[in-house]
């Protein structure tokens, strides 16, 4: 087994570096990816929410108990 050397040592640090680079860049593809999907179904539910309540008449409040 050979010893390890400054130079080579360097290169290990390197070597993660870009690993870890790369690491966080797949983490944030995959992440831009389900906000996209979360957006696009909250847009979906709110547009299904709106639709529903412009065709149904909004309730009245509901009628205020007076405390004897």
């Amino acid at each position: 087994m050979t010893p390890i050397t400054t130079h080579q040592n360097t290169l290990s640090s390197a070597e993660s570096r870009r690993q870890l680079d790369e690491s966080i860049e797949r983490a944030m593809e995959r992440n831009k990816g389900e906000l996209e999907a979360v957006r696009e179904k909250s847009a979906r539910l709110r547009a299904l929410r709106e639709a529903s309540e412009r065709e149904a008449p909004a309730a009245p409040p509901p009628k205020r108990r007076r405390k004897a």
